[in-house]
């Protein structure tokens, strides 16, 4: 299954606007990292359970997403809709990062948890304002473009925390497969890093993906790996030192 050619004319004008105003392609690929759903990247105290699990999660959300200095705030579903979690950010400073209680499903955290910090940066970013219609699909492709693109693919089209963006996911199954392979392509990381970890539907779109871009894409992947970042504001120090 293929997505349409607008999308991924989004796709790669969208990346390359995203990765222009975050340090440039060069800048990114030196500090470029998938995230896998392993102990390795997710040691967890297994332990823990309830909001002290999602907790451990977030720490190492963050830290894989260069982040953990950012004034995040995990915040519980008891009735904080969008205009509180808006209102919080504006007015306090805080990044409230929203989760459902209950949630226990490691790769559901992680997706939930990865997409909420996306959307911070991609507001922080200043790279499309928050009220349009484009917001969330900036939002997961961000995420993928952060590392957590097979928790993004394992996730997509699956329902979350109901009433923010993390509702039904911006974008299908397909179209993240697709996004998680160009940042494999853009970034370098081997098939033998992602498939494993994928489900039986975005495992498939994945390989469909790569083969598509590699075959029919070389002078936009080509422009991509040459973008710079944006002249008049380096967005590089969005993130921390990896």
């Amino acid at each position: 299954m293929v997505p349409g050619r607008g999308y991924l004319k989004w796709l790669f004008e969208t990346s390359a606007w995203l990765i222009e105003r975050l340090g440039g392609t060069q800048a990114l690929r030196s500090r470029a990292r998938l995230i896998t759903p392993t102990y390795e990247d997710f040691p967890i105290d297994r332990a823990l359970e309830h909001d002290e699990l999602i907790e451990d999660f977030f720490l190492f959300v963050l830290e894989h997403a260069g982040l953990s200095r950012w004034p995040f705030e995990l915040s519980p579903d008891d009735h904080r809709g969008p205009s509180l979690i808006h209102a919080a950010d504006e007015n306090l400073k805080t990044m409230l990062v929203p989760y459902e209680r209950g949630m226990t499903d490691a790769t559901r955290i992680v997706g939930t948890l990865s997409r909420g910090v996306a959307y911070h940066l991609v507001r922080q970013a200043e790279i499309v304002d928050p009220h349009h219609e484009a917001f969330d699909l900036a939002t997961e492709l961000a995420t993928v473009i952060l590392g957590f693109g097979i928790f993004s693919a394992n996730t997509s089209g699956r329902r979350g925390f109901a009433g923010l963006w993390l509702a039904d996911t911006a974008l299908s199954e397909v179209e993240t497969s697709y996004a998680l392979a160009l940042y494999a392509i853009l970034f370098e990381q081997p098939d033998a890093r992602i498939l494993p970890y994928l489900r039986v539907n975005p495992h498939g779109f994945y390989r469909a993906a790569c083969r598509e871009l590699l075959r029919n894409y070389g002078p936009e992947l080509r422009r991509l790996r040459q973008v710079t970042p944006t002249p008049y504001r380096s967005r590089a120090a969005l993130f921390e030192a990896r």
